[in-house]
This record gives structure tokens, sequence and C-alpha cells, in this order.
């Protein structure tokens, strides 16, 4: 996909974010979401704070220290005070400049766009302006699921940013089957989904221990084969559910697999 693609599905993602907070009232913005600590209304916080950042507005000043108990790492610390300085704010003053910085964000990106090749140091390491953007991408349609689950309004599971959410994931299977699973060589592990956005991806594991998506036809049978649905392993790597809490069938060599499953998460 090329810069402009991956601003298209951030655009698409973003609008489908603020029309389900629109949908809110009030009560359900303090609702608390799968992800660690933040409500209804600190999700919505947290993309406003990124994306005001990336417009190059200044950081927020909290008056004390940034510590939570949900706090886990640098990540979690850089971005926690565009939360805490607008949690004491009404949803409707969220929701407002919630629209106000992703139309002012939108509209810089397509009058003043960046070379898509630029280098830049992102949140998750040196990347490109491309690969920055795709990540936007991931991590604005993760949050906008984040609230529709808390909420109970499914939505937006299929279309563009699905679709980058869906690579995201794929991309980082090798890694986590062959490191994080310790996959023996030449195991293969297959990953199935059913629901809005069905596939399947097969990771084999060669002589020397690496991983590497394996292209059709597969090997059969694998190793090992985990089957969920698309939801659940948008929960499951996004880390927002305790795996032996995701509902996940296994088949073949079900340490392997769930071993696998344990270390599906890809986000800091």
């Amino acid at each position: 996909m090329t810069f402009e693609d991956y601003v298209d599905a951030w655009w698409q993602t973003s609008g489908s974010l603020v029309v389900v907070c629109e949908q809110l009232p009030d009560e359900l913005w303090d609702t608390p979401t799968e992800c660690p600590g933040w409500s209804v209304k600190d999700v919505a916080a947290h993309v406003t704070g990124v994306e005001s950042m990336l417009l190059g507005r200044p950081r927020p000043r909290p008056t004390g220290p940034i510590d939570a108990p949900y706090i886990r790492n640098d990540v979690g610390r850089l971005v926690e005070p565009d939360v805490q300085v607008r949690r004491p704010l009404p949803p409707a003053t969220v929701l407002a400049e919630l629209r106000e910085v992703l139309q002012a964000r939108h509209s810089s990106l397509r009058e003043s766009p960046p070379d898509p090749d630029a280098p830049i140091m992102w949140i998750q390491g040196p990347t490109t302006m491309t690969g920055m953007m795709r990540m936007r991408v991931f991590d604005v349609w993760a949050h906008e699921q984040d609230i529709r689950r808390a909420v109970d309004q499914p939505g937006n599971l299929t279309g563009p940013a699905a679709e980058v959410a869906k690579a995201v994931i794929v991309t980082g299977l090798p890694k986590i089957v062959a490191k994080r699973a310790a996959a023996s060589p030449g195991s293969s592990v297959l990953i199935e989904t059913t629901g809005p956005t069905p596939f399947g991806a097969v990771v084999t594991v060669d002589a020397d221990g690496r991983g590497a998506l394996a292209p059709p036809p597969w090997p059969t049978p694998t190793t090992a084969t985990i089957a969920l649905d698309w939801s659940e392993l948008v929960r499951l790597s996004c880390g927002r559910c305790d795996p032996t809490d995701a509902t996940v069938t296994l088949s073949g060599d079900t340490d392997l697999g769930w071993r696998v499953v344990s270390q599906l998460a890809v986000t800091p």
C-alpha cells in the first residue's frame, strides 16, 4: 500500500471512531475499556493527543507525576499525559477536540503531504513516514474497536483499516511463532480466523530457527492449528485480554499452539 492508501484508511477509521463517539450518552463515556486503565473517554483523549503531537502542537503539562498501576513501560508513560489532562473534561469537550484534531490532521496530510520515504523516529522505533502512517491506521482502528466493545456497538470490522490491521498482525506472526513461542525447526503453525475478516496464515520454521510466512499451497498437516474469530485475534494481538479468557480452538501440537496464543500481542 502507498502512503496515500494509508491516509485513506486512517481517515476512514477516524470517521468511524467519531461517529460511534457521537452516539454515546454522557454516562457511557466513563465505561471501562479493555485497554488497561482507560475508559472510553480516555481512549478518545489518547487518539486526540497523539494526532495533536503529530500536528506539532504543544504536549500537555500535567501538574502531578505520571504514574498509574496500568502503566507498564516508557511508551505508556509517554502517552499518559494526554489522557490525564483530559480526564476531568466533560464528554462534549473531549469529542469536540477529537473532531477538530482529526480534521486538522487530515487537512495537513492532504495539503502538505510529507515525503513518504523520509525517516522518522516513532514510538515503536525508527521507521519511515509511510511506516508511521501504517501504524497510525492500526492504532486508531484498534482504539475504535476498544470503544465499540466497551459500549457493545460492534462495527467497522471489515474495510481498509481492518485490512491494514490484519497485515500488521500477520507480519508479526513469524517472530511470534519462531522466537517468542520457540517453535522447533521444521514446525509449522496455521492461524485461521472466521467472522467479518476471515483469513489463514501459515508460519514455517526453518533449520536455523527462523520463521517465515509460507506461500500457498501450505504444508499439510501443520504441526499446530489455531482457529479463532477475527475479533478474538484482534483482542489478543492488541493485548486486550488474558489468553486464558479468549475463545480459541487448538489442534495438532496443542502445547505449541498455546505458546503461540499466549504470545500474540504485538502492541507495546
